[in-house]
């Protein structure tokens, strides 16, 4: 009789513990795909591929940035960000500190809050160095993360 008490709550215990573990599980994974996510961008910006970068945008993209609120098509990002990598070369587009991600309770909002310092040469070869925060929120449509908003900041960086 000892043993079947015994388990008895080894069962409850697994079935208790296991349904909490389920959403740690992919909580990480979802961390992985976001931090995937970044890594894709620094490859778009170091390559000057706005196609690239932009094929993670949601439909219903926002940018809040100097002051304003925009919301641009993928076609109008996507030829400004062009636009952007044809006048520049980037020397450095860094993390200053990881990104910070946190991802929804039910796993279908995230966001990621990003310090990077980007050094560019212009076309005229004058070199500039400039640090930025932003926050980045995404969705979980069809399966994949997509990028619904961008809210950014930016100041020379110290001593640039």
């Amino acid at each position: 009789m000892t043993a079947q008490i015994g388990y008895g709550w080894v069962w409850l215990t697994i079935l208790v513990i296991l349904p909490s573990c389920a959403p740690r599980a992919r909580h990480a994974e979802s961390e992985a795909e976001l931090l995937q996510l970044q890594s894709l961008q620094r490859q778009a910006h170091l390559e000057k591929d706005a196609e690239l970068l932009t094929s993670i945008f949601a439909e219903d993209f926002l940018s809040v940035q100097n002051g304003e609120i925009s919301r641009p098509s993928r076609d109008e990002s996507r030829a400004m960000f062009q636009a952007y990598f044809d006048r520049v070369e980037f020397l450095a587009w860094d993390d200053i500190v990881p990104p910070r991600i946190r991802v929804s309770a039910d796993g279908t909002f995230a966001h990621v809050l990003v310090h990077k310092r980007v050094r560019l040469k212009g076309r005229s070869g004058e070199e500039s160095e400039t640090e930025f925060a932003w926050l980045e929120t995404y969705e979980r449509l069809d399966r994949a993360w997509r990028l619904t908003a961008v809210v950014s900041t930016r100041r020379p960086a110290p001593g640039g």
